[in-house]
């Protein structure tokens, strides 16, 4: 809980520096490093979009920082000294990036993600063996339970062709009727 009683929502345990860089207007690209779990041999570095973008100032013992930024001296002042910040995180199943990866063809972040979410999977096909696991299982198995994802809901979660659960007739992606 953070301090003055607000809950938090329990995602990345970060300290986060909204709009660091500045506003739209302040917006650029830069070559970052790669981090180490991605299988690239030529380790070659990122063109990285930042727009708004924030900054990591500080990431807690559960969170793996994948990608830093250096600073220059004024944005070191602004950071307190820090030579430089994190602009890629991972938890878990989490990752956040404070740069834009789609606004390039470099598609190595999508592949890290895909490779998270492949390994999500991966665990929850396999037999629970936490009491929560065991709960978050037992939760997801549940198609009344408000809090499974639409996906788990006995409905594709693709559009444009889906099955109305009450009435089971076709609809098209602009949800004109169709049979």
């Amino acid at each position: 809980q953070k301090a003055g009683g607000q809950a938090l929502l329990g995602g990345l345990d970060c300290l986060v520096h909204r709009n660091f860089f500045g506003g739209q207007i302040h917006s650029f690209e830069a070559l970052i490093s790669m981090p180490a779990c991605f299988a690239d041999p030529s380790n070659s570095p990122f063109r990285a979009v930042f727009i708004r973008a924030p900054a990591i100032l500080e990431a807690g013992p559960g969170v793996e920082i994948l990608s830093e930024y250096e600073l220059d001296a004024e944005e070191q002042q602004q950071a307190k000294g820090q030579k430089a910040v994190a602009v890629a995180v991972k938890s878990g199943n989490l990752l956040a990036t404070a740069f834009h990866p789609e606004l390039t063809d470099d598609v190595r972040w999508h592949a890290v993600f895909v490779a998270l979410v492949r390994e999500r999977l991966a665990k929850r096909q396999h037999p629970a063996t936490s009491v929560e696991e065991k709960v978050e299982v037992k939760a997801a198995a549940d198609p009344s339970n408000p809090y499974v994802p639409v996906w788990q809901r006995n409905r594709p979660a693709d559009l444009p062709v889906f099955r109305s659960q009450d009435s089971g007739e076709r609809y098209n992606w602009d949800l004109q009727h169709v049979s």
